[in-house]
């Protein structure tokens, strides 16, 4: 019997609900791989499942981190060790759900050391953030452009990291992705399935979700992260979540709330686009389940719980 589960997906796909589904099968914990949820501060934007979603089921690195703070795949690789083995402890399954690529990939493949970067790289790349971004790109083609090449370039965050990285260490972060430690969890210890809904049926998620963020306030948790006074700090959480910027425009009056409803849903399913080209050049090996209806989630969780007893 292998002992841990691991569900990705699309974002707005079931996956959480699917996890949830089958803790009620079987004892376990259900551990978070989405890199927003793991926020606090952002429980709305990131359509993190509340206390009372799990029904009083056991989860772990929900909303665990303060915000302002720099959560890296490292330290989060880390917390899932240790939430692993707290399951495992307890004869628990670790079901392991959320739709980050690069949390999985760490999990299974192993983490790039990368050297901590100066703080002197560091303040030049927040002066040239604020002037001059597009400046971040033009340096990665001239001079690492194997990185150029292969990174998420609409991903600011990301392209300024392997900026600083090119910056304070001399090499690319291609040269650094090339060394990997061992992998926590090895393939044959995990039964592991990406949840996929039809496209017709995943835009309906989508625009329910959009509108159901702002039926649950999604303005006031964005005012609340903007009196936090670290939006200046480009590592804030809020910089990567789907829909900060467009509720920010909705708030100062220069998007109407069906127009910031509908820029929302454009800029998710743009982001479930990457998700599954994602998966299907990374993932190629885990088992693929489609999902479309209530009924099919809940059979879709015995057919999991059916498939982690052989």
């Amino acid at each position: 019997m292998k002992s841990v589960i691991c569900i990705t997906g699309c974002t707005a796909t079931g996956k959480s609900r699917i996890a949830k589904e089958i803790a009620k099968i079987r004892p376990s914990v259900i551990i978070n791989a989405d890199s927003i949820q793991v926020y606090r501060c952002m429980r709305v934007l990131s359509s993190r499942p509340s206390e009372d979603d799990f029904e009083n089921l056991e989860n772990r690195l929900y909303g665990h981190v303060e915000c302002g703070v720099d959560y890296s795949v490292g330290k989060w690789l880390h917390d899932v060790e240790i939430a692993i083995k707290y399951s495992q402890n307890r004869e628990k399954t670790p079901i392991i759900v959320g739709g980050t690529g690069l949390y999985f990939s760490a999990l299974f493949k192993g983490l790039s050391f990368i050297p901590p970067i100066s703080k002197e790289t560091k303040k030049k790349s927040e002066e040239l953030r604020k002037k001059c971004p597009e400046d971040f790109l033009i340096d990665l083609k001239a001079n690492d452009n194997k990185t150029y090449e292969n990174i998420d370039r609409q991903n600011v965050v990301r392209v300024q990291r392997a900026w600083e990285v090119l910056t304070d260490t001399g090499y690319g972060l291609s040269y650094w992705l090339q060394e990997k430690n061992s992998p926590f969890l090895n393939e044959h210890e995990c039964n592991r399935f990406i949840i996929s809904c039809e496209k017709s049926s995943l835009e309906d998620n989508i625009s329910n979700r959009s509108h159901k963020m702002f039926e649950q306030g999604v303005d006031l948790e964005v005012k609340r992260i903007q009196n936090s006074n670290l939006l200046s700090n480009a590592v804030h959480p809020a910089h990567k979540a789907i829909g900060f910027s467009v509720v920010c425009q909705y708030m100062q009056g220069k998007l109407s709330l069906e127009e910031a409803t509908n820029a929302i849903n454009i800029k998710t399913r743009q982001y479930a686009k990457r998700q599954r080209t994602w998966f299907r050049n990374q993932m190629q090996d885990w088992e693929n389940l489609e999902v479309n209806t209530k009924d099919d989630l809940r059979e879709t969780a015995k057919l999991i719980d059916a498939k982690c007893l052989n």
